[in-house]
């Protein structure tokens, strides 16, 4: 399709030569547009999120040879999840443009948790290679599986869609989502022990902190960013019930918010303000019409009411002129009514009182002996019980579309009475059913995903209210993006429907991750303040910079030049800025005010530690 109209517009252009400007417009082009802007945008979107993770990684391990390590895994995976993508004959579009840079972010959290956690044990143990590398891989691989898990299961979700490219997205994201882990989890460890002799040596910035440090020497034995952490969870667990409270504020604020989303699945206002098509198709529209086809079609129920029938081709033209005197949006309109009224003229000598629907049945039956098969076979059907009428109506937003679509079936239900019954069709049409089908995706997509990542909560923290207190923070982010969504008018789409889901599957990855050595130190301390404040330390640095490099990784997306694409990136970032906020701040104020039971920390861990604990209230 690219192709020919590209071929199309530059043959116009060699015709029109340097003295005539040409503006193009319709269906096709809008769709070639998108498709053309969209793989620009893939070609942006991946190695700008590369190169950004490497300087985010690089400022984290402050080593050249683990950040190197980190980005080469990450290649591979990127090259495993799109070269499969391909191999399935998948391509992309307006959604699935944005995989690469998804799995890019993504899949860098399990080598920064991996990579920063062998980085400090290396130090604390003197310098033992083997044993840090060892002792990362037995306290890091399950935490990693289930965060996996649960991205895996956020995306994975779309398939409940029935809009095609969210749901091709949402499997082949999922797909390399598992291929990162299970190279994440294998070759990092390899390549750490087969360089031993270089990956180990010269890291500076971490201080020794035995383990029985108390929480109060923190600020005095680590680099500021651990006495910045440490502070926050001083805060966020001794202010708890403020904290609490804000949450419950913030809820409710962004709830009401929701309820005043709006839809958006017209793809011309996907293109920005500035693309020379959206101008053209403005351009022809504000001097010569619409260039959307709303099309109805009128079935007689009965052979006497069929379209030979002169009152029946009267109740068409009736209905046209209705709907072209009432409804601004449609320019022009064509029907079986329009090609017999000329048809009608022309054999009484153009005389204009003749531009009329003939009285006898006879002449309408050679009309269609003399009319052109070409057209009479795209305005009625050969049977001529069905005929269609074709508007073209100028583009606007989905409410417009409501509006004309209600009046429509409000005035077909007073007019056709039971002889005839209608469809409404045609793009506009199908832009109001893919309004509802986002509907249902986001909502089936995000039950699915709650259920199943809601399970896998339950089998990190075993214990129930544990579980459905770690699930609090995560919903948190999805309401406030929403609620944002909502007081601001961005509407959902093709792109933005996905960010519930999204949000879900990867916030809960650091959620996992605390809730795990909150539950291993809790079984150590059996003090719940000190446990929080411990598993700041064990992992609240990979836990922030996960968080930002997924920021970042998303809020990419904003260089791109489809809108969807641009309203996707932007909220899903902030979405994980909302969910680090959850993690870090209501995340222990939660643990403190409800004081969930914890289970039994694993044995390897308590062993390590010389410590053993059942399960604590």
């Amino acid at each position: 399709k690219r192709a020919i109209l590209l071929s199309i517009m530059d043959f116009s252009r060699r015709i029109a030569g340097s003295g005539i400007d040409l503006h193009f417009a319709g269906v096709p082009i809008v769709e070639v547009e998108m498709n053309t802007l969209s793989q620009r945008d893939f070609m942006t979107f991946t190695p700008i999120t590369f190169i950004l993770i490497f300087l985010v990684v690089w400022w984290l391990l402050r080593k050249m040879t683990l950040s190197v390590l980190c980005q080469f895994n990450l290649l591979i995976c990127l090259v495993w999840g799109i070269g499969f993508f391909a191999m399935t004959g998948e391509t992309f579009n307006i959604v699935t443009t944005i995989i690469g840079p998804l799995l890019l972010a993504i899949s860098v959290a399990d080598s920064i948790h991996i990579l920063a956690h062998y980085r400090e044990i290396y130090v604390l143990n003197g310098g033992d290679h083997a044993g840090a590398v060892h002792n990362t891989i037995r306290n890091v691989w399950l935490p990693c599986l289930f965060t996996s898990l649960t991205t895996m299961a956020g995306f994975a979700s779309f398939v409940t869609s029935s809009i095609r490219p969210v749901k091709m997205m949402g499997i082949f994201t999922a797909i390399g989502v598992g291929f990162a882990f299970l190279l994440t989890i294998t070759f990092i460890p390899t390549v750490l022990m087969y360089f031993k002799d270089r990956m180990g040596l010269g890291m500076p910035g971490i201080k020794k902190a035995g383990k029985d440090l108390p929480p109060s020497a923190v600020t005095d034995r680590e680099d500021l960013f651990a006495a910045f952490l440490h502070r926050i969870g001083d805060v966020s667990s001794r202010y708890y019930r403020s904290i609490v409270i804000a949450m419950v504020v913030i809820f409710v604020v962004s709830i009401y918010g929701i309820y005043k989303i709006k839809f958006e699945t017209n793809t011309m206002n996907y293109l920005p303000e500035s693309n020379s098509i959206r101008r053209d198709i403005t351009f022809i529209e504000e001097n010569m019409g619409g260039t959307i086809p709303f099309v109805m079609l009128v079935q007689a129920k009965q052979d006497g009411k069929d379209f030979n029938n002169p009152e029946s081709l009267r109740l068409i033209n009736t209905i046209q002129e209705h709907m072209m005197k009432n409804i601004p949006q449609f320019s022009t309109s064509f029907s079986l009514a329009d090609y017999f009224k000329e048809m009608n003229k022309a054999f009484n000598n153009s005389k204009a009182e003749f531009h009329t629907i003939p009285d006898s049945r006879t002449d309408i039956l050679d009309f269609y002996e003399l009319g052109e098969s070409d057209v009479l076979d795209r305005i009625v059907a050969p049977d001529r019980r069905e005929a269609r009428i074709s508007f073209m109506s100028r583009w606007d937003t989905n409410e417009t579309a409501h509006r004309i679509h209600n009046y429509m079936v409000d005035y077909m239900g007073k007019t056709l009475g039971s002889d005839y019954s209608y469809k409404i069709t045609g793009l506009s049409s199908m832009y109001l059913n893919m309004e509802f089908q986002l509907k249902a995706s986001q909502r089936n997509s995000f039950i699915v995903a709650l259920i199943i990542i809601s399970l896998m909560m339950f089998v990190v923290c075993r214990r129930g209210w544990l579980a459905l207190v770690s699930m609090i923070p995560n919903i948190f982010p999805i309401a406030v993006t929403m609620g944002i969504m909502g007081w601001f008018g961005i509407p959902l789409d093709v792109s933005t429907i996905m960010i519930a889901s999204v949000t879900l599957g990867i916030a809960v990855d650091d959620t996992i991750h605390f809730v795990t050595w909150y539950t291993r130190n809790m079984a150590i301390t059996h003090d719940r303040r000190a446990a929080i404040l411990k598993t700041f330390r064990d992992v609240g640095k990979p836990i922030v910079i996960t968080s930002v490099v997924l920021f970042l990784g998303f809020f990419i997306l904003i260089l791109g030049t489809i809108k969807p694409t641009q309203a996707f990136g932007v909220l899903t970032a902030f979405s994980m800025f909302f969910a680090l906020i959850g993690d870090i701040i209501f995340l222990p104020a939660l643990l403190m005010f409800f004081k969930p039971a914890v289970a039994k920390g694993d044995s390897d861990f308590l062993a390590e530690h010389g410590e053993a604990g059942n399960a604590v209230s």
